[in-house]
């Protein structure tokens, strides 16, 4: 299994500069695709439902405060990532890679594994909630199956 920051290097690395918005909702998106395709985790740290969409906290610490991140800006190790981690991954950024990062959180707040996480807080409301990964394999799995 990956790390987080392993996951956000190598994706920077494929996809270049980007928002961290748009980092942590592809990173969301190649957990919830790993998860239905293989069955596991490909990183082990939580995917939280903040008011702007999934945040990985253990990456957020990593760039607070800033906005676009180049690639190699993250502490992680892309080359760790193993054949099946970079075929979900690329996958991932075939599918979603082209969007932005407020448009991949719009697609977010309509999913049910936000919805559940979130539950009846109203959108702006700060409250912290973890996006569970049973739900995510659920919902991935119906999408891609």
């Amino acid at each position: 299994m990956a790390a987080i920051l392993d996951v956000a290097a190598y994706i920077l690395q494929q996809n270049g500069t980007m928002t961290t918005a748009k980092l942590h909702k592809l990173c969301y998106y190649c957990q919830g695709h790993h998860l239905a395709w293989d069955g596991a985790e490909l990183f082990d740290s939580s995917i939280e439902a903040w008011a702007t969409g999934p945040v990985c906290p253990d990456l957020w610490v990593c760039h607070q405060g800033l906005f676009q991140l180049p690639p190699g800006q993250i502490p992680g190790e892309p080359d760790l990532i193993t054949g099946p981690e970079k075929r979900t991954i690329s996958a991932v950024l075939a599918t979603y890679g082209h969007l932005t990062g407020r448009e991949l959180s719009l697609m977010t707040h309509h999913e049910r594994p936000f919805i559940k996480a979130r539950g009846h807080f109203r959108h702006n409301n700060r409250k912290l909630a973890q996006i569970d990964h049973q739900v995510m394999r659920e919902f991935f799995q119906d999408r891609v199956h």
